[in-house]
């Protein structure tokens, strides 16, 4: 029987969705505990660093508040760990939802706000590792999925390289750890 992966059981159907995808010399587990070490998200990264900030222009310039990407852990497992995030993202401060958990965030059906998952999975690869992280959004309705796809558009190629550049960080972590810890 085939498994199911996390981020089918968390969001199924979906309307955009993007995949990168690193080769990564090290044991999968190693690759995930990279996945899952906080140090590596707060490693200096200038460029994502701008990216994120320029997101925030245009609130910052209007006084508006400004949301703060606060993914919602979902599910994980040996291979695969699922985060989501709720919001009207095509709004200025993002028009996110505060979801406390998995269970809120599987129940959340409101109209017109769009949910969100980010997935990374490591399966064995000739080489070590194939590290995939995949982002899906679901829009509920057709006013959101109208308001939706521009903003997919404006943020697809940013969005994109921050998921490449957080992969490179990822496989360079796990690499120096393997490297460091040498041969099982």
């Amino acid at each position: 029987m085939m498994r199911v992966s996390l981020i089918d059981q968390q969001l199924p159907r979906y309307q955009f969705s993007e995949q990168h995808r690193t080769r990564v010399r090290a044991f999968p587990e190693e690759v995930m505990r990279a996945v899952a070490t906080p140090g590596r998200r707060q490693s200096p990264d200038r460029l994502r660093d701008m990216l994120m900030t320029l997101r925030t222009v245009p609130s910052r310039l209007l006084g508006r508040g400004v949301g703060t990407l606060a993914f919602t852990h979902l599910a994980s497992d040996e291979s695969e760990t699922v985060a989501g995030l709720i919001g009207r993202f095509w709004q200025l401060d993002g028009g996110l939802v505060p979801t406390a958990d998995a269970d809120a965030f599987a129940r959340y059906a409101e109209p017109r706000t769009p949910k969100l998952v980010i997935g990374y999975r490591a399966t064995p690869d000739p080489i070590g590792t194939l590290l995939t992280t995949e982002t899906r959004v679901f829009c509920p309705d057709p006013y959101s999925l109208v308001r939706f796809a521009p903003y997919w558009v404006l943020i697809r190629i940013p969005s994109g390289l921050i998921r490449r550049r957080t992969l490179r960080a990822i496989r360079t972590a796990a690499e120096k750890k393997m490297s460091a810890d040498g041969p099982a």
